[in-house]
């Protein structure tokens, strides 16, 4: 299933329940119209920083001395879900007793991505099976099995934050499969989607620290760099190119022809998640099959 970003926004919007969704790092990643309204605290304040520690120590009823990284530290070891009785702290001072259910996040191999918190006030709400599975729509990319567009921008969105702290570049890169119409068009859908597949996981492969490879359009993949240097860009981008020319994907014991462009462009640091993107794709219409281009951060 292939969501939008808007399309996405508006599901998790449906949600009765609060849901705060953290990466590894213990920063928010996801902050639902349902916890904006029992918390009084808007997306906006709080995605891409540290979750403040007032409100994880009162969502998991602990004491208001435990530090933020120890606190987080205990969140993303947890190995199962676990329901607590806390009290989560209005924006404007008050307090609302609310159940809270906390549960670690996988991906599709089993390594854990971060953890979500379900919060509800005494109230019916959706259920832990039901925010995994709108977790999963939320992460993944269900016919290439790596990150979805809409986490992607959520991510591409932080690290674009996380620069007017750092002045750390972050970059991108854009992997376009240029004959999968043709590969659909021949072979059938089923051959392309394997293809998408093949293809996402060798750029995966590739990939260090944090660095993560999303699924940005029908045909094309974005890998979100945190060190966005242009050498660096460069290398990893000739080294995608390389390996993908290298090897010969099957499908049904038929060989299947592979076409790929390989470009990117470093953030600047008033880079919006559309600047950036526009950045890259013109830098696509100048590159081909043959070599990879990255765009400078002006």
């Amino acid at each position: 299933m292939f969501l939008s970003a808007t399309s996405l926004q508006q599901l998790l919007a449906s949600v009765g329940d609060g849901v705060c969704m953290l990466d590894m790092e213990g920063a928010l990643i996801h902050w639902n119209r349902s916890a904006e309204l029992l918390s009084g605290y808007q997306g906006n304040e709080l995605l891409g920083r540290p979750c403040p520690a007032v409100l994880l120590q009162g969502l998991l009823g602990m004491e208001r001395t435990v530090e933020l990284s120890r606190l987080s530290g205990l969140l993303l070891q947890r190995q199962e879900s676990r329901v607590v009785q806390g009290t989560l702290p209005h924006k404007k001072g008050h307090l609302l007793a609310v159940e809270t259910t906390a549960f670690p996040l996988y991906d599709p191999l089993g390594l854990q991505l971060g953890a979500c918190l379900l919060f509800r006030q005494k109230q019916q709400g959706y259920n832990k099976e039901q925010v995994v599975q709108l977790a999963k729509m939320a992460y993944f990319d269900s016919v290439s099995s790596t990150f979805s567009r809409p986490y992607g921008e959520m991510k591409l969105g932080a690290a674009l934050a996380e620069m007017q702290q750092t002045n750390v570049p972050a970059g991108m890169l854009l992997v376009q499969l240029h004959n999968l119409k043709e590969v659909n068009e021949l072979y059938g859908h089923i051959a392309g989607d394997h293809l998408l597949q093949v293809v996402g996981k060798t750029v995966a492969s590739l990939l260090e620290g944090t660095d993560i490879v999303v699924r940005w359009q029908s045909a094309t993949f974005f890998i979100l760099c945190y060190n966005g240097k242009k050498s660096l860009l460069l290398l990893l981008a000739e080294r995608i190119r390389t390996l993908l020319a290298q090897i010969q994907p099957t499908f049904n014991s038929q060989e299947l022809p592979l076409e790929v462009i390989v470009c990117g462009a470093v953030a600047d640091v008033n880079d919006t998640i559309e600047s950036l993107v526009g950045k890259a794709e013109r830098v696509l219409l100048q590159t081909d099959t043959n070599r990879v281009l990255v765009a400078d951060a002006k």
